[in-house]
């Protein structure tokens, strides 16, 4: 054990203790990888499902430690093997960002068949919309960018109503590689990781409009001759100044996209760029913009890079909290869309193949499944469902695959039965 960890007993957890490890694997707990904060009673709660007892790390807790009598009516667990030894943050005066968890609980949960027919109408509207944006921005028509404005607010409505079947669609739409679709599910991902944050919805808009656009500045200009539409910069970050410059005087942005935009690409610890800008300066919008489009890079990339299944992505950017983003939103955000997030693929311990369709906030080690491969991965001639949460099976997840690890197509599928329907 390092001299900078202490045996915990749940009894005597409080608020701001940092769980460095478990005597039980991460992945099979709904906690973020590699530990977390403590910050209720609800945290404790939810510990005590699965050990009586924690390791805590000494320098990153921010309550005291003082020995209580350890509790013994939990069950017993046998402790880990190996304890990791975590790395001392960058030191931050930020405070953590408050969450509204109650603002959408009333929200009216659309069915998923209907709320993925329509994110689909949307996505394509999209998706049309920004491909003639950029010449007819430089031509001083704001027309397509109405047009954006427009169905990037029934996106957001949708995600809102429905976040999986948002989800579903970043995952479908993920052999797509290129720079527009990119900018659609990084969105996807901002939308989902605001609305568990209890964002209102006119800054989801905003932050929707910004990594819309934040890449528009990339595209070339109907005057710029070559056979490929990117243009070529000795700065690789030239494209932010002129993404704004062409929307800056649109009566459809405001002050809260510009800066999103601006800072997306900044980091916490200071070596983002165009600016460099430490976590102190980067707007919440920014942060969110940038973790969200960070992630999309990973798991969906455009370059030639090695597409990363969620597992490791959520892991990667774990890694990096307290130094190129901010701790408790990269918490925040893997909670907001899971290990697994909808349209994940999975293997299971039997070397099926799944598909998560569900994956409930409480439940998110036991997520419902499309099972769309034998054992062999030899696709099924009629995909079946498992919901992990009641099946008597006792299945276990045992890792997840990039999307390009299946060739089954599935987008033509809904949850209902699986009967097809065209969108």
């Amino acid at each position: 054990m390092s001299a900078y960890q202490r045996k915990v007993f749940l009894s005597e957890l409080t608020n701001g203790m940092f769980v460095c490890q478990l005597p039980i694997a991460w992945k099979e707990t709904p906690f973020p990888l590699q530990g977390f904060f403590v910050r209720s009673q609800e945290d404790i709660d939810e510990l005590s499902k699965f050990c009586e007892y924690v390791l805590i790390d000494t320098v990153r807790s921010k309550s005291d430690y003082s020995p209580k009598s350890p509790i013994t009516n939990k069950i017993k667990v046998e402790p880990a093997e190996k304890v990791c030894v975590t790395k001392t943050p960058r030191k931050t005066n930020i405070k953590p960002v408050k969450i509204r968890s109650d603002r959408y609980t009333k929200t009216l949960s659309s069915a998923f068949s209907k709320e993925l027919k329509k994110v689909k109408r949307v996505h394509t509207k999209i998706i049309k919309s920004i491909e003639s944006i950029s010449e007819q921005l430089a031509k001083g028509d704001e027309r397509a960018l109405a047009s954006l404005n427009k169905h990037s607010a029934a996106l957001v409505e949708s995600a809102i109503s429905n976040p999986d079947s948002a989800i579903w669609l970043t995952q479908l739409e993920s052999q797509r590689s290129d720079l527009f679709q990119h900018s659609v599910n990084a969105t996807i991902w901002a939308i989902v990781f605001g609305r568990h944050l209890g964002l209102e919805p006119e800054v989801l808009q905003d932050i929707t409009l910004a990594l819309l656009l934040a890449k528009i500045g990339l595209l070339k200009q109907p005057h710029e001759d070559s056979s490929d539409n990117i243009a070529e910069d000795e700065n690789p970050y030239a494209f932010i100044d002129r993404s704004i410059a062409l929307i800056k005087d649109c009566r459809q942005v405001n002050p809260r996209v510009i800066n999103a935009i601006k800072t997306h690409l900044e980091r916490h610890d200071g070596s983002g760029r165009p600016s460099g800008i430490p976590g102190s300066r980067i707007p919440l919008v920014g942060k969110i913009a940038g973790i969200s489009d960070y992630y999309e890079a990973l798991i969906n990339p455009l370059s030639d890079q090695k597409a990363l299944c969620s597992y490791d992505a959520s892991q990667l950017l774990f890694s990096l909290r307290d130094t190129k983003f901010q701790g408790d939103l990269v918490e925040e955000f893997i909670k907001a869309i899971g290990i697994y997030p909808t349209g994940s693929v999975v293997e299971l311990d039997s070397k099926e193949l799944g598909i998560v369709v569900e994956s409930k906030p409480n439940m998110r080690l036991h997520p419902k499944l499309i099972i769309i491969t034998d054992a062999n991965r030899e696709p099924l001639s009629k995909p079946k469902v498992i919901n992990m949460a009641e099946s008597k099976a006792c299945q276990k997840i045992s890792r997840s695959l990039p999307s390009s690890a299946i060739t089954v197509n599935v987008s033509n599928f809904n949850i209902g039965g699986f009967s097809r329907f065209s969108a």
